[in-house]
């Protein structure tokens, strides 16, 4: 994990230099600017390593691996990170290995979730079928926004 770190580190020490040669102006893809991709990078330093206690916060493996692939794959000329191949192969092989654990450690957890995800998508299938079937107004699109139809919480947070 430290030397996943030193690559947030050493990418976030690159940006700070952009910002500070070029200012505010310069854009990265889709009118980022060095700022926001900056301020991007430095949330997610603070939230992988905690320095007072010491400790890594795993579950930020696969943001840190989701936009150091971004990054990789649309900002990667601008940014000017020598070592982006690196710090991208160092994060994919954690998120591998955290990834899989996101949705259960062993496999009856993971067949109770999938179990919940399905559930939820074959309700919601179910109910735009039957609002299909039935000719309801096409102005009618409380099933759209409203998550209980789907047999959902109503919770749309």
């Amino acid at each position: 994990m430290g030397r996943l770190l030193a690559h947030v580190q050493a990418l976030v020490r690159r940006l700070e230099e952009l910002q500070a040669e070029e200012g505010p102006g310069r854009e990265l893809y889709h009118e980022e600017t060095v700022a926001m991709c900056l301020a991007r990078w430095r949330k997610l330093r603070g939230d992988l390593y905690d320095p007072g206690r010491d400790r890594y916060d795993l579950s930020k493996v696969p943001d840190v691996h989701d936009n150091v692939r971004y990054d990789a794959l649309h900002n990667v000329k601008a940014l000017g990170y020598p070592r982006v191949k690196e710090f991208y192969r160092e994060a994919k092989g954690f998120a591998d290995g955290v990834v899989g654990q996101e949705y259960g450690m062993n496999p009856a957890e993971k067949a109770a979730v999938g179990t919940k995800i399905c559930a939820q998508l074959l309700r919601k299938v179910q109910e735009d079928l039957r609002v299909a079937c039935q000719g309801e107004q096409a102005g009618d699109f409380r099933h759209l926004v409203d998550a209980s139809s789907a047999g959902g919480s109503g919770d749309l947070g």
